[in-house]
């Protein structure tokens, strides 16, 4: 569930040099704000490995906004100087044009903008899929209120697990319906929105490049579009049937631990990437010291690479953590293949390194296993 991850990088990768060469667009926004005389709004604007933010006067319940874009950026905007107000956005796309944008001080949620085809595409289709997205925030809410222990009992494992699968399984349902949703609208900016969405909550990276590739030209072009590219083809290699690269990282008492040789001597090897700080992570080692004690004498292993930058916080954590299979720490020497954007990550590989599944998470590195030892 991609909710709940520890995040290195942003999902979508920096500016590019073909964005950085397109004509900015201007936009000018028209607005007012009910219920308050003096306050200041701020706006933030994200593009591909960007973040603008822009603080804005609001003078007599009144404001002007200008400014430029490449392309369509997702924005959120929330009123300054009122505690009330903290943490309460309301999100839409700037992009090139004049706006009108009447900001509720009250619900700001409730805020209305017009003057966008993107914006259009964007509120229209979160009504159409309400009560499936407000299902999804519901369960990842329950979720993330656990999320705070860290060494949960097994109560709380069972329904962390429970949460994680009905969330993974509505995830599916949105896929489905975002699948028809983009090769009905592929030449709409959105639609190429939809899909980074769906790429970053865990929709198959090979569905994602067949959906990519079926869109307009223009967006392919566009700096956004070659960053979701850049995303789809990070994640193909961790596609199943694709062999890991050799690996060789020192472990706790800094012996050289090759990563070919633990997978050769066994049957099957999770290749999980973690960090001392990660609290997902540790959620996930009683999942894996389960599979771990049932499937290692069938051949079962584990190669643990920690992401810790300091071998100390990685050694105390071992220390409390007990963990029994091969652990080594990356020493920020990971060749490309191994640097993931967040984890927990993981990838199942058989005795020759070919990745059988990936994203084993939970239950569902069990059930893989029980099929594969046929237990």
């Amino acid at each position: 569930m991609t909710k709940t991850i520890c995040l290195f990088f942003p999902l979508l990768t920096c500016i590019t040099a073909l964005q950085a060469q397109q004509t900015s667009n201007p936009f000018s926004i028209s607005g007012k704000v009910s219920g308050t005389n003096q306050d200041t709004l701020l706006f933030k604007r994200y593009s591909p490995g960007n973040l603008v933010m822009d603080t804005i006067p609001v003078d007599k319940g009144t404001f002007v906004y200008h400014g430029q874009v490449t392309e369509p950026e997702f924005t959120a905007v929330t009123i300054m100087g009122d505690s009330s107000h903290q943490n309460h956005e309301f999100y839409f796309f700037l992009e090139k044009g004049n706006y009108t944008l009447d900001i509720n001080s009250t619900n700001i949620s409730q805020s209305v903008v017009k003057g966008s085809a993107t914006n259009q595409a964007y509120f229209t289709y979160q009504e159409e899929n309400k009560p499936l997205l407000d299902e999804i925030l519901s369960y990842t809410f329950n979720y993330l209120d656990l999320e705070d222990k860290v060494t949960p009992g097994l109560s709380t494992q069972d329904t962390l697990a429970i949460l994680n699968r009905k969330i993974d399984s509505l995830n599916e349902i949105l896929f489905r319906k975002d699948e028809a949703y983009i090769q009905h609208n592929n030449q709409q900016f959105f639609s190429l929105y939809v899909l980074s969405q769906d790429l970053k909550n865990g929709m198959d990276a090979e569905v994602a490049a067949k959906l990519f590739k079926s869109l307009n030209t223009s967006l392919l072009q566009s700096g956004y579009g070659i960053s979701v590219k850049s995303v789809i083809d990070k994640s193909l290699q961790y596609a199943v049937g694709r062999t890991i690269p050799s690996l060789v990282l020192e472990d706790a008492n800094k012996q050289s631990k090759n990563i070919m040789t633990t997978v050769k001597q066994n049957k099957y090897t999770l290749i999980d990437l973690w960090a001392s700080w990660c609290v997902p992570c540790r959620q996930e080692f009683p999942f894996l010291k389960e599979a771990y004690a049932r499937y290692h004498p069938d051949g079962f292993n584990i190669y643990a690479i920690s992401m810790d930058m300091f071998r100390n916080s990685w050694l105390k954590a071992l220390k409390d953590l007990h963990l029994p299979w091969v652990n080594v720490i990356s020493n920020n020497k990971l060749p490309v293949f191994y640097q993931v954007n967040a984890i927990p990550f993981n990838v199942l590989v058989n005795n020759k390194g070919v990745i059988v599944a990936r994203d084993l998470r939970g239950t569902k590195l069990d059930k893989k296993l029980q099929q594969l030892f046929q237990h």
